[in-house]
């Protein structure tokens, strides 16, 4: 599923970059630079072959047979559409001003953070406070 995923994507933005362990690339052969690295460590390959077939057989049916051939093979049923509407999604405005994120992914903006205690002004200790109990080292 997640190839089949990475598949669609990479073939509705196949300029954007990518990249796989450090190595740019653009985002069109990303599928294809997991399978050979698959292949190449000796895993198991087959779902990343099926997600890519699968993926093609989509991208073809909703993307290319439409504008070649006039016909909408895969389409979404109305009564989603009637639900859902048609169109960009735009995420609600936050009711207050202070809210930031998006969605429903929403957090107040920080309030005053207190700024950490100066270690130097720490009153008669000489070092840290590790516990208590046990022995110092180099004492017997």
């Amino acid at each position: 599923m997640t190839f089949y995923i990475l598949y669609i994507w990479s073939k509705q933005n196949p300029n954007k970059p990518a990249n796989i362990w450090g190595f740019p690339l653009k985002a069109q052969f990303l599928p294809f630079a997991y399978l050979a690295i698959t292949v190449l460590m000796g895993g198991p390959y087959w779902d990343i072959v099926h997600g890519i077939g699968l993926g093609h057989l989509y991208y073809f049916t909703v993307d290319v047979v439409p504008l070649m051939y006039a016909k909408d093979v895969i389409h979404t049923p109305q009564f989603l559409i009637d639900y859902f509407g048609v169109g960009q999604y735009v995420p609600p405005v936050a009711a207050n001003p202070r809210q930031q994120g998006f969605g429903n992914n929403t957090f107040n903006a920080p309030g005053r953070v207190n700024p950490p205690s100066d270690p130097a002004e720490r009153s008669g200790s000489t070092g840290y406070n590790w516990g208590r109990g046990g022995q110092t080292l180099g004492n017997s």
